[in-house]
């Protein structure tokens, strides 16, 4: 299992109130990847909720510096110095989770800022750096440097900001001045894994390999499954930087979630199946588990049938992992991706994040105008939703 699979458990078991089952699982991960910044933040929330406070801050304190943009970090932290009567750095932190919006992907990270700031989301003041924020995510580098530097003017301390105007030089392919921002937030943040990638491919395209080879290196200390680096890189027609397969680590019985699905009961079939047959040896386990009495008699089932399959059932948290996986899958096709999101999309349950991934989705394949769309549908579903 990837140890992203695992993490998404531990965020699954999180939320339904099991936090040591989420800890354990979070904890097995940092055994194997002591610097694994998702499993890091679970362990962080968990400790956040049992009242360890310090704990809790040593765990953010790492993951803000990896991603600067973690929205969930950033309230959590803000929640923390609350409880700790600082206001002032309460606000900060809330302030920097509402300027995240574009990149917000759960309500209560923004229900909780909102409720620290003691405002509504429709009195917020539509900022540079959210300006900016919307202009990279839709494909508008060039108004998202505009957006950032002026945000920037304001607030020279904000590495998150910072680090919107170096992504948006990069995609202009503005590299030397991309350089230079990227060594300024390694000042203030030298674990950030988008900065440590853009510089990667900088180094790479001046002909340093090694370097930027072993910066890369570095990021997948923190992200070894390269998920970020992948999906960055995945923009640009060509690059010469090798990222390597995605890692699986075991997860021992006693850590599985309950929900799992046992193994089926063998049929009279199997039973007498002769002994001596085996597996092939270089036979691959399915990415995703199908129980064995939804798949069509002489039929594969698809990834795209086991997400058609969840929708059915109505099982909209795993629905929604099994699409996010899907979007972030390169082998999977174009179309068939497009379509299965605009299906899920019917689903008012799903629409909001749906449109959501769907923009991602066609962000990842070069079709920015599209990707601009998508997320228009998913804001105005979000705002359906909200009600």
């Amino acid at each position: 299992m990837r140890p992203s699979e695992i993490v998404d458990r531990a965020r699954q078991a999180f939320g339904e109130g099991s936090a040591n089952r989420a800890v354990e699982l979070a904890g097995h991960v940092i055994e194997r990847y002591p610097r694994h910044a998702s499993a890091r933040l679970v362990r962080a929330l968990a400790a956040e909720a049992a009242g360890e406070l310090d704990q809790a801050l040593e765990d953010l304190r790492f993951v803000t510096s990896a991603e600067p943009l973690n929205a969930p970090a950033a309230a959590a932290t803000a929640r923390i110095f609350k409880r700790r009567d600082d206001g002032a750095r309460a606000q900060d932190e809330a302030r920097r989770v509402v300027e995240l919006v574009p990149d917000v992907a759960d309500n209560d990270s923004l229900e909780s800022a909102l409720d620290i700031l003691g405002v509504d989301a429709d009195a917020l003041p539509m900022t540079p750096g959210v300006f900016a924020r919307i202009h990279l995510r839709t494909g508008w580098p060039g108004t998202a440097e505009r957006y950032a530097r002026r945000a920037l003017d304001d607030e020279p301390d904000r590495i998150d900001i910072r680090l919107t105007l170096a992504e948006a030089l990069w995609q202009l392919n503005r590299l030397s001045l991309c350089e230079e921002q990227c060594t300024i937030i390694f000042d203030r943040a030298n674990d950030c894994v988008r900065a440590a990638v853009m510089l990667a491919h900088v180094l790479a395209e001046r002909g340093r390999m090694a370097e930027g080879q072993d910066l890369l290196g570095r990021a997948g200390e923190i992200d070894p499954e390269y998920l970020e680096a992948r999906q960055m890189l995945a923009q640009l027609e060509i690059h010469r930087l090798v990222l390597p397969e995605a890692p699986q680590i075991d997860v021992p019985t006693s850590l599985r979630p309950a929900d799992e699905s046992p193994e089926p009961a063998p049929t009279p079939a199997a039973e007498a199946a002769p002994a001596a047959v085996e597996p092939l040896p270089d036979a691959q386990p399915a990415e995703t588990e199908v129980p064995p009495e939804s798949e069509p008699d002489g039929a594969a089932f698809t990834q795209i049938d086991w997400a058609r399959e969840l929708i059915r059932r109505e099982d909209w948290r795993e629905a929604e992992r099994v699409l996010r996986e899907m979007v972030e899958d390169d082998e999977l096709s174009q179309t068939d991706v497009d379509a299965l999101l605009e299906e899920a999309a019917d689903a008012p349950a799903l629409a909001a994040a749906a449109w959501r991934l769907l923009g991602d989705f066609r962000m990842r394949t070069h079709r920015p105008q599209a990707a601009a769309e998508a997320y228009l549908r998913a804001a105005s579903a979000q705002e359906a939703a909200d009600g």
